[in-house]
């Protein structure tokens, strides 16, 4: 419980002395959307480079985290990160490094009993997890989290892309010259199918239809694996569609 106390001291500071508030509404997979629509939503209080965060269901108005980020895009953690069934009971309880990457995270049921844990020392690259049935027994070669992945990696999933995609559309379909970065989400599912493939820009002239046309052919991924538990995973590609008069 020691470790706890440095953050909720942060937190308080911050919202004693801060000058600068935004709220921000988020769907179910914490995406940006309209207030009407959110299903969740955040308040980031700034403080020299930090953000305090703190983010509740938006029909109960229920605290669902509290937690410190560099960011408004929830890419940059800091320190202590916790998460709340809305029952109130503790979901998780993560702490970041400097650089934020995850050190060290507690899972737990809704009952309150753990469910997990995983920790990682960036000195020498070692990760050690372990989880336990609710009824505390440990779960023979469990996984905390492996993230979902191309069959062959980062690398041959690039070259899928690279393969596959007619990057002379814009220029039949006489777009201006320039660069646009298309922006494509798409879900991985428990099985490893890659679905509901929607564009997050609007450029046009075929950008954002081509690079659709080119993941929605993919083969089947290998699944995300949260809590020992095949899960889908949330996605976004960027491609870059350059127009040039040579």
């Amino acid at each position: 419980m020691i470790k706890y106390v440095p953050f909720v001291f942060i937190l308080l500071s911050l919202s004693a002395f801060s000058q600068e508030k935004l709220t921000r509404y988020y769907n179910s997979t914490w995406s940006p959307t309209s207030k009407d629509s959110a299903v969740y939503y955040t308040e980031f209080i700034k403080q020299d480079t930090l953000y305090s965060c703190f983010s509740y269901w938006a029909k109960t108005k229920k605290l669902n985290c509290k937690s410190v980020y560099a960011d408004t895009l929830f890419r940059e953690p800091r320190g202590l990160l916790v998460r709340y069934y809305e029952n109130g009971q503790v979901e998780d309880s993560s702490y970041y490094y400097e650089n934020g990457e995850l050190r060290e995270t507690y899972h737990y049921y809704p009952s309150g009993k753990l469910w997990a844990r995983y920790s990682f020392d960036k000195s020498t690259g070692n990760e050690t997890s372990e989880g336990f049935d609710y009824q505390g027994k440990k779960i023979k070669d469990f996984i905390y989290m492996k993230e979902a992945e191309f069959p062959g990696g980062k690398d041959a999933w690039i070259d899928f892309l690279s393969q596959n995609l007619k990057t002379n559309v814009p220029l039949k379909n006489k777009a201006p010259l320039g660069s646009y970065h298309v922006i494509i989400s798409f879900v991985v599912t428990a099985n490893g199918k890659v679905t509901d493939v929607k564009p997050e820009t609007n450029f046009g002239y075929g950008m954002e239809d081509e690079a659709m046309r080119v993941i929605k052919k993919s083969p089947r991924w290998q699944a995300l694996i949260l809590l020992g538990k095949t899960q889908d995973a949330y996605r976004k590609q960027p491609i870059t569609f350059v127009v040039t008069d040579k």
